[in-house]
Protein backbone atom coordinates (compact mmCIF):
# COMPACT_ATOMS: atom_id res chain seq x y z
CA UNK A 1 0.00 0.00 0.00
CA UNK A 2 0.84 3.42 -0.41
CA UNK A 3 1.17 4.07 3.50
CA UNK A 4 3.63 1.25 3.84
CA UNK A 5 5.81 2.48 1.23
CA UNK A 6 5.88 6.01 2.87
CA UNK A 7 6.60 4.55 6.25
CA UNK A 8 9.34 2.20 4.97
CA UNK A 9 10.95 5.22 2.65
CA UNK A 10 10.49 7.58 5.83
CA UNK A 11 12.21 5.01 8.15
CA UNK A 12 15.25 3.99 5.51
CA UNK A 13 16.78 7.53 6.26
CA UNK A 14 17.21 6.77 10.30
CA UNK A 15 20.10 5.31 9.47
CA UNK A 16 23.26 6.24 7.15
CA UNK A 17 23.47 7.82 4.83
CA UNK A 18 21.09 9.88 6.35
CA UNK A 19 20.21 13.09 4.44
CA UNK A 20 21.70 16.23 6.32
CA UNK A 21 21.76 19.43 5.35
CA UNK A 22 24.60 21.24 3.07
CA UNK A 23 23.70 25.00 3.08
CA UNK A 24 20.66 25.26 0.94
CA UNK A 25 17.40 24.34 2.67
CA UNK A 26 13.66 24.23 1.06
CA UNK A 27 12.23 24.57 -2.09
CA UNK A 28 15.95 24.28 -3.92
CA UNK A 29 16.03 21.46 -6.79
CA UNK A 30 14.75 18.14 -6.02
CA UNK A 31 14.77 17.18 -2.53
CA UNK A 32 16.24 13.67 -2.85
CA UNK A 33 19.17 14.88 -5.38
CA UNK A 34 21.32 16.02 -2.63
CA UNK A 35 22.58 15.74 0.88
CA UNK A 36 20.35 19.34 0.90
CA UNK A 37 17.07 19.15 3.17
CA UNK A 38 15.48 20.61 6.37
CA UNK A 39 12.17 19.13 7.49
CA UNK A 40 10.29 19.93 4.26
CA UNK A 41 13.02 18.69 1.54
CA UNK A 42 12.64 15.25 3.74
CA UNK A 43 9.04 15.06 3.91
CA UNK A 44 9.10 15.74 0.30
CA UNK A 45 11.55 13.64 -0.20
CA UNK A 46 9.84 10.81 1.02
CA UNK A 47 6.90 11.62 -0.76
CA UNK A 48 7.59 12.08 -4.09
CA UNK A 49 9.76 8.35 -3.80
CA UNK A 50 6.36 6.65 -2.69
CA UNK A 51 4.47 8.12 -5.30
CA UNK A 52 6.22 8.82 -7.83
CA UNK A 53 5.24 12.25 -8.45
CA UNK A 54 6.89 15.76 -7.54
CA UNK A 55 5.67 16.94 -4.24
CA UNK A 56 5.79 20.79 -3.50
CA UNK A 57 8.86 21.20 -1.00
CA UNK A 58 7.82 23.95 1.90
CA UNK A 59 5.54 24.04 4.73
CA UNK A 60 2.66 25.76 3.15
CA UNK A 61 3.20 22.77 -0.14
CA UNK A 62 2.73 20.44 2.38
CA UNK A 63 0.41 21.65 4.19
CA UNK A 64 -2.02 21.81 0.56
CA UNK A 65 -1.28 18.18 -0.60
CA UNK A 66 -4.13 15.65 -0.42
CA UNK A 67 -6.91 15.64 1.81
CA UNK A 68 -7.13 17.09 4.72
CA UNK A 69 -8.10 15.29 7.79
CA UNK A 70 -8.83 16.08 11.39
CA UNK A 71 -6.17 15.91 13.90
CA UNK A 72 -8.66 13.11 15.99
CA UNK A 73 -8.46 11.40 12.16
CA UNK A 74 -4.90 11.24 11.61
CA UNK A 75 -2.93 7.34 10.93
CA UNK A 76 0.72 6.49 10.46
CA UNK A 77 1.29 7.63 6.95
CA UNK A 78 -0.09 11.32 7.43
CA UNK A 79 1.48 14.28 6.71
CA UNK A 80 1.83 17.10 10.03
CA UNK A 81 2.86 20.31 9.02
CA UNK A 82 2.74 23.51 11.46
CA UNK A 83 2.92 26.97 9.25
CA UNK A 84 4.70 29.33 10.68
CA UNK A 85 4.62 30.53 14.40
CA UNK A 86 7.45 30.45 17.04
CA UNK A 87 10.34 28.66 15.76
CA UNK A 88 8.64 28.80 11.96
CA UNK A 89 7.30 26.13 9.78
CA UNK A 90 7.70 22.23 10.66
CA UNK A 91 6.78 19.03 9.11
CA UNK A 92 7.41 15.47 9.69
CA UNK A 93 5.20 12.23 8.66
CA UNK A 94 3.36 10.61 11.28
CA UNK A 95 4.70 6.97 12.43
CA UNK A 96 2.41 6.40 15.44
CA UNK A 97 -0.70 7.86 17.21
CA UNK A 98 -1.38 7.32 20.94
CA UNK A 99 -3.76 9.56 23.53
CA UNK A 100 -0.80 12.30 24.03
CA UNK A 101 0.30 12.47 20.41
CA UNK A 102 2.82 9.93 18.63
CA UNK A 103 5.71 10.23 16.87
CA UNK A 104 6.63 11.54 13.22
CA UNK A 105 9.39 10.71 10.98
CA UNK A 106 11.50 13.90 10.83
CA UNK A 107 14.20 16.12 10.21
CA UNK A 108 14.37 19.01 12.75
CA UNK A 109 15.95 21.72 11.15
CA UNK A 110 19.30 22.20 8.51
CA UNK A 111 22.12 21.53 10.99
CA UNK A 112 19.94 19.22 13.57
CA UNK A 113 22.20 16.22 12.43
CA UNK A 114 19.61 14.36 10.58
CA UNK A 115 16.38 12.69 10.26
CA UNK A 116 14.87 11.08 13.90
CA UNK A 117 11.90 10.03 15.08
CA UNK A 118 10.65 12.51 17.36
CA UNK A 119 7.26 13.22 19.86
CA UNK A 120 4.51 15.64 18.59
CA UNK A 121 3.04 17.54 19.65
CA UNK A 122 5.41 19.64 21.70
CA UNK A 123 5.53 23.72 22.36
CA UNK A 124 5.08 25.41 20.74
CA UNK A 125 3.76 23.24 17.84
CA UNK A 126 0.64 22.36 19.40
CA UNK A 127 -2.50 19.68 18.21
CA UNK A 128 -4.65 22.53 17.45
CA UNK A 129 -2.44 24.47 15.38
CA UNK A 130 -1.44 20.90 13.28
CA UNK A 131 -2.52 20.65 9.92
CA UNK A 132 -2.75 17.19 8.44
CA UNK A 133 -2.60 16.20 5.00
CA UNK A 134 -3.22 12.18 3.65
CA UNK A 135 -1.76 11.35 0.39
Amino acid sequence: TLVAQILKISSSYSAPPQIAHDGFGAGHGNPCGSKCTDCSSYVSCVLSQATGKKIDMTTVGLAGIGKSVPYNQRQPGDVIVWNGGVGGGHTGIIATVDGKGGTMWNNQCTGCGGVKLSRYPYAPRTAAAAVVRRV
